[in-house]
């Protein structure tokens, strides 16, 4: 393969167009194994809120209408597991075995809650608080991205 700055950056247009966090290519007796250095914040926040318009009344501008930004509520009750890695998910620790979780289930710290498989590597995702699990978000042997919230624990 014939590195050339052009091919280059094809490739970095590519993972930028994309939101790709790391990219193969392989041409014969070549392979070119490209990551892309992601700046992400690892807390979750809620969407912004407006309140609802509001007339003022008796002054010159009662024509206008103004909208004052809420801040959001975060629940800090509420754990949002999210992906470290880019790979395939698995609920289960082995094809027709029962997943490791399910909403409801109660769960201690540092209890394997998934396995996430990145480039033939089994990683054990373990929890990070005790407490309940409020949803799931991934579905068995689909694949997900970095930062993607996987769960939600409601914790002690």
């Amino acid at each position: 393969m014939k590195l050339s700055a052009d091919l280059l950056e094809q490739f970095a247009k590519i993972l930028e167009k994309y939101d790709l966090a790391e990219m193969r290519y392989e041409e014969e007796d070549s392979t070119l194994h490209i990551v892309r250095k992601i700046e992400s914040s690892v807390s979750f926040q809620a969407p912004m809120m407006t309140a609802a318009p509001q007339v003022v009344q008796n002054s010159p501008a009662a024509q206008q209408v103004t909208q004052a930004p809420v801040e959001p509520v975060i629940d800090a009750s509420l754990e949002h597991v999210k992906s470290p890695i880019v790979g395939t998910a698995y609920l289960s620790p082995e094809p027709g075995a029962p997943a490791f979780i399910k909403v409801g289930d109660r769960i201690e710290k540092d209890q394997p809650i998934m396995i996430i498989e990145a480039m033939k590597v089994m990683n054990q995702l373990k929890s990070p608080a005790s407490g309940t699990i409020k949803q799931i978000f991934v579905t068995n042997a689909k694949p997900v991205e970095f930062g993607d919230v996987l769960i939600i624990i409601q914790k002690d």
